[in-house]
């Protein structure tokens, strides 16, 4: 597919359902874009969570970002990262799923309305031990339209939950995933 097409099937799009099989086919590469990424492919650190993030969006986790835990020296530095998603889940027994399933796992769980505010985001990567890059923060109403406005299914996007799982821990790479395997199952 060409990104022209791609911009349309997500445009085309009629249910919440549509998009997370657009994102699931973004992940694995059958397309070239998805609204709000400036990329056209996965980032190579986050490729072993394909299949789960896949599976996620498929049974309706629209995911829009996340990272693998980890500790790697980089550049003369230090980087830790916590694991971390973040979505969108319109399908409430889902949603309650998710959520339930990650506490019971130990996982922090922020939780709010799509296009919410005020919602601080929790550092999930460190540079030699400074914050550097922060999951849960709120995307207000007006970045919701910017970057999703276009799609068919946006009324849909609109009215769903801002969910985001993220590992207490430093560098585990293990408990965030299987937990939301089994969410999605």
């Amino acid at each position: 597919m060409s990104t022209r097409s791609d911009k349309k099937a997500w445009r085309n799009t009629e249910s919440f359902g549509d998009l997370g099989q657009l994102m699931a086919d973004w992940l694995e590469g059958r397309i070239r874009y998805w609204p709000a990424y400036c990329g056209s492919r996965v980032d190579s650190e986050t490729r072993h969570l394909v299949p789960v993030l896949a599976a996620a969006n498929r049974a309706g986790f629209l995911t829009t970002c996340s990272q693998p835990g980890d500790d790697a020296k980089a550049r003369g530095s230090r980087w830790r990262q916590k694991a971390a998603v973040q979505g969108f889940v319109h399908d409430r027994a889902l949603h309650r799923r998710i959520v339930s399933t990650a506490k019971s796992a130990g996982l922090i769980v922020i939780d709010g309305p799509a296009g919410g505010s005020g919602r601080r985001g929790i550092p999930v990567t460190d540079r030699d031990g400074k914050p550097v890059t922060w999951f849960g923060e709120a995307e207000p109403a007006a970045e919701l339209r910017e970057f999703w406005g276009e799609v068919g299914a946006y009324r849909q996007l609109a009215e769903s939950r801002d969910v985001v799982v993220i590992d207490p821990e430093w560098d585990r790479d293990d408990r965030l995933w299987a937990a939301l395997a089994r969410a999605v199952r």
